[in-house]
This record gives structure tokens, sequence and C-alpha cells, in this order.
């Protein structure tokens, strides 16, 4: 269960990532304010969890399988 939710983390925070791009890129400072925002909440809470379970190498592999799908996804919007 927690594989699944660190590739869904990990998803989320880079489609947030990627969002924060184009809204930077499209002169939407305040929005992009905002966006920054809630990633940076998403990686503190993703760090914690990867420092307490630092031999957790699948966790790792989920997030960033995850994170690949976040950044795919808004690049086809």
């Amino acid at each position: 269960m927690r594989i699944f939710l660190f590739a869904l983390i990990g998803l989320g925070e880079w489609f947030i990532a990627s969002q924060r791009m184009s809204l930077i890129a499209c002169g939407e400072g305040k929005k992009a304010a905002l966006v920054v925002f809630l990633e940076n909440l998403l990686g503190f809470f993703i760090l914690t969890q990867f420092i307490k379970s630092l031999d957790n190498w699948w966790l790792a592999l989920a997030y960033s399988v995850g994170a690949g799908l976040g950044t795919l996804i808004n690049l086809r919007e």
C-alpha cells in the first residue's frame, strides 16, 4: 500500500512542478507562488518519509515512476 501511495505522491508532486513551470512561462506569478507552496508541502512530506525508510528502495522506485507519469500527463494537456 505504501508503494502505491509513493507512486501517487510522485505523480502529484511532478504534475504540480510541471504546472508551476507553465504558470511561470505564462507570467502567472501569483498562481505560481501558490503552486510552489503546495509543491513544497508535498516535498517535505515525501522527504521525511524517505528518511524514515532509507532501506526500502521500492518506495524510491515507486515515487520515481509516479514522478515520470506526472510529468508525462501534464505535458499531454
